[in-house]
């Protein structure tokens, strides 16, 4: 009788948090999101995700085989990526291969043996930990090489610049062409002491092309600061300063962009870096 009672009582609150995991998964995957969180690297991060929640959730709808768990988690991380557009969220194939990573943790663990259970911690954890890790990595070198915000010379990790679609990364710099952009969350907000952005880039054949740069300044600040200049074909050394007026507010983001005109002309920025203020 006990013995029942414990079961029933055991099933009963699996069944509960099997609802609240539901309510949860279904607010991570469905919630809209604010379109710096998905790209870049906060997007990357949220990909790699995928694999904890399955593995939670395949744990959760374990019953029985072991198959048919795998098969229903799968299923369900499959349907998550059909409904996700409908609710303003992208549907992926990494996504999706994420969370097989993480049912596949999950079926690992139920085996009960000890290198299978540190096999099922490691499929689950790894990915976003290891993302995490990396992102931590390039903001204490960012800091740490600041002013510098870019130098293709150093092999930095540029994990914490969003290349856009139309932009592409090379061991050159970032290659922007018409309706391409390039753009940093920078680490250190207090731009005061610099008076100007130094950039080195290269124009590979084609006329001229203006480069667009956007500084957008913090909430509070409500504002942006829109500068532009041109590189002739070839190699230039460009200095752009800022506005005359000081202190400059506090900044959020740095904006790098071509736009959309009927030039051919790609841009190869090679080295992006601040000035410091020669009154100061």
């Amino acid at each position: 009788m006990i013995r029942r009672l414990s079961f029933h009582l055991l099933m009963s609150f699996r069944s509960l948090c099997l609802v609240a995991f539901i309510l949860l998964l279904a607010g991570a995957m469905f919630f809209p999101l604010p379109h710096d969180w998905s790209v870049g690297w906060r997007g990357e991060l949220l990909n790699r995700l995928h694999t904890p929640l399955f593995a939670v959730a395949a744990m959760l709808l374990h019953r029985g085989r072991q198959w048919k768990t795998f098969l229903v988690a799968a299923i369900v991380a499959a349907l998550v990526e059909i409904i996700q557009p409908a609710f303003g969220r992208s549907s992926s194939m990494e996504d999706f291969i994420w969370g097989l990573i993480g049912i596949s943790g999950a079926i690992a663990w139920q085996a009960r043996l000890i290198f299978l259970r540190a096999l099922a911690l490691i499929l689950a954890i790894a990915p976003p930990g290891m993302l995490a890790g990396r992102v931590i990595a390039a903001k204490m070198t960012a800091a740490g090489q600041f002013p510098v915000l870019f130098a293709a010379t150093d092999q930095p990790d540029t994990i914490l610049w969003q290349v856009s679609r139309l932009a592409k990364e090379t061991p050159e710099g970032f290659m922007l062409g018409r309706g391409s952009s390039v753009r940093l969350e920078v680490t250190k907000q207090d731009w005061s002491e610099w008076e100007a952005l130094a950039l080195t880039g290269t124009v590979n054949d084609g006329p001229p092309l203006e480069l667009g740069i956007r500084l957008d300044l913090e909430p509070s600040q409500q504002g942006r600061i829109h500068l532009r200049t041109t590189f002739q074909p070839g190699r230039n050394r460009l200095h752009v300063p800022w506005p005359k007026k000081s202190p400059l507010p506090p900044v959020k983001q740095i904006v790098l962009f071509v736009s959309a005109g009927k030039s051919a002309a790609s841009l190869t920025l090679n080295d992006i870096r601040l000035v410091a203020d020669s009154k100061k």
